[in-house]
């Protein structure tokens, strides 16, 4: 197996006893989250379903080693910084435990630079910095710049790019900014710990384009996030597996910019760019501003061919949007997460009823504008709508002989049937003009997997569970697909379908490292507003087709960034070469061969 997913499948010394030992099943119920506020219950659950709960996690820590919780001696995290970062400049990035007050809780806490979020680091397109990352945890850690198209070499990914970075030692990451847009930064080690505990910021990259974006009066970034507290602290995690592997680990608290009930103020008549942020491990976000007249205008890489007023958009694990909002009106206004069983108040923003901006940009808020350059670029792209994929990839699991209730996993479903994906296809000329993937559909939002109310996947660890990505033309799978090789500037091709006939069904956020894509049709429906992308929502039963720009050489990955099925094996490599076959980073793989290429 190769070192890459030694490391990030996480099992040390899992043995057939301990597994025989959590057979046992979680309480059911379904999800009901509050009108209002900053958490997420679920029904109450039985004596019976608690015992076995708690059987079931006993067995676990007779045979596993907790993360510690403590948070005796820890520094009280400090607020989010914004840092500016100059082309040639080098900033220090330290990641440390905190303790954090989160709804009246003091938590044990993972922090850069001491807060949570990490750094807000701005930087200007086509500028180099160096980050200087200390360590000063217990943990193995990295940092994988996401979204960025920088040298293979500081990916941060173990086993491909670099060791890991072990406690007490230090490692200086050369980041490259080549694209505008929203970007972040985590750990490629143990992600459903560490971001679930705070490892995470944002990378803001302004454009060397003038009027790139639209004028506003302000730029906010809201970094979005869900937490499982239980106890009065965050739900147990275990070092030698990763627990809630089949769906992912929900939480039952709500965090914007790290912190619950998350709130700020802006002037009458201000038109605000909000760069959104998905860190969750899980949950996808269906996002509204109710009586604020939004704008969405940019995504992952950048701005959207068409600018379009929206009532609501989707934002699951990873992915960033960037909206704007005009507030014409002094008032209190709700940032809201709408689920098919309720609501949640995820931040509060009060408009003073002052004299206004000095300068009003209602003007240009009011126009859809048509990014005329963005438009021309797609415009060489779109005829790839109707070729046949290059590859094909299955989005799947393995459960083996195992056997889950999925009643106890408050899915969403519709009761209308299995999807009918023969209905689209029709050529591109022929579908409808207005498609757009990032604004859900009724269709979309009720197939998702919203919430775990009882946590009922506690129990569900890796090894055990094998969420899997299959080569539709090879059937080698995860780790096994060893000849995804490609030449540097290589246009390629990917449909990813979700398996409709899964063991378990649910939606996946897919990632791709060190590249940028564009999502050309869902089902065949051609998407008729492209951005540049690197992570895009796959729903149950649906089939998403990508076109990949191989632009930058090396070893990269793809993987599903639901953070516990990256750990259950849901993840691949994929080489892209130079003209002379050779890819940076070979030299710390030791290994310059050529795979043959599709």
């Amino acid at each position: 197996m190769p070192k890459l997913f030694q490391t990030l499948s996480i099992v040390l010394a899992t043995c057939a006893a301990v597994a025989a030992a959590v057979a046992g099943e979680g309480p059911a119920g379904h999800a009901h989250d509050e009108p209002a506020g900053g958490h997420a219950h679920g029904e109450p659950a039985t004596g019976h379903a608690h015992a076995a709960m708690a059987v079931a996690e006993d067995a676990i820590e007779r045979n596993a080693t907790p993360f510690p919780v403590t948070t005796e001696g820890l520094p009280e995290a400090r607020p989010t910084a914004t840092v500016e970062l100059r082309d040639g400049d080098r900033y220090r990035l330290t990641a440390a435990y905190v303790k954090k007050t989160v709804g009246g809780r003091t938590l044990r806490m993972l922090a850069f630079n001491g807060s949570v979020p990490g750094p807000f680091i701005r930087a200007a397109e086509g500028a180099e910095v160096t980050i200087d990352f200390e360590n000063l945890t217990d943990l193995d850690l990295t940092i994988h710049s996401h979204g960025l198209r920088l040298d293979n070499r500081f990916d941060g990914v173990p086993g491909i790019t670099q060791d890991p970075v072990g406690p007490g030692e230090q490692f200086s990451y050369v980041i490259r900014f080549p694209d505008a847009g929203v970007f972040w930064y985590h750990p490629h080690t143990r992600e459903d710990y560490g971001q679930e505990l705070g490892l995470y910021g944002n990378y803001l990259v302004e454009s060397a384009l003038p009027g790139y974006w639209n004028p506003v009066n302000r730029e906010v970034p809201l970094v979005l996030d869900d937490i499982l507290i239980e106890d009065q602290r965050i739900a147990k995690f275990y070092r030698e597996f990763t627990n809630f592997a089949l769906i992912g680990r929900f939480g039952s608290d709500f965090l914007v910019n790290g912190e619950q009930d998350y709130a700020f103020e802006v002037e009458k008549g201000e038109v605000i760019r909000f760069f959104l942020t998905n860190v969750s491990n899980v949950r996808t976000f269906n996002l509204s501003l109710p009586g604020v007249k939004t704008k969405l205008v940019g995504a992952d890489l950048g701005r959207l061919e068409h600018e379009t007023f929206v009532g609501n958009v989707l934002i699951s694990p990873a992915e960033r949007l960037v909206v704007e909002a005009y507030f014409p009106t002094a008032g209190t206004y709700q940032l809201i997460h709408t689920q098919p069983d309720g609501r949640v108040r995820l931040a509060s923003i009060t408009v003073t009823d002052g004299p206004g901006p000095a300068e009003s940009f209602l003007k240009a808020f009011a126009r859809e504008r048509h990014n005329e350059t963005v438009m021309a670029e797609f415009d060489e792209l779109r005829h790839y709508v109707e070729a046949e994929p290059d590859k094909r990839l299955l989005l799947t699991i393995d459960l083996g002989e195992q056997t889950v209730d999925h009643s106890m996993h408050a899915h969403m479903h519709s009761d209308d049937g299995a999807h009918d994906h023969g209905e689209h296809i029709a050529l591109a000329t022929s579908l409808p003009s207005d498609y757009q993937p990032l604004t859900p559909t009724a269709e979309a939002l009720a197939s998702l997997q919203w919430a775990d109310p009882q946590q009922a996947d506690r129990t569900h660890r890796t090894p055990e569970i094998r969420w899997q990505l299959v080569d539709e033309d090879t059937g080698k799978v995860s780790e096994a697909i060893d000849d995804w090789t490609f030449r540097q500037g290589e246009i390629v091709k990917i449909r990813l379908t979700n398996d409709p006939e899964a063991d378990h069904v649910m939606q996946h956020p897919m990632h791709l490292h060190g590249q940028q894509f564009a999502v050309l049709a869902v089902d065949g429906l051609f998407n008729s507003n492209m951005v540049w992308k690197d992570t895009v929502l796959v729903p149950p039963d649906q089939t998403v087709d990508i076109l990949v720009r191989m632009t930058n050489p090396g070893v990269w990955m793809a993987h599903c960034h639901i953070a516990e099925h990256l750990h259950a094996g849901m993840a691949l490599t994929f080489r892209v070469e130079d003209a002379d076959g050779n890819a940076p980073g070979d030299d710390y793989r030791g290994d310059r061969s050529a795979a043959h290429r599709h």
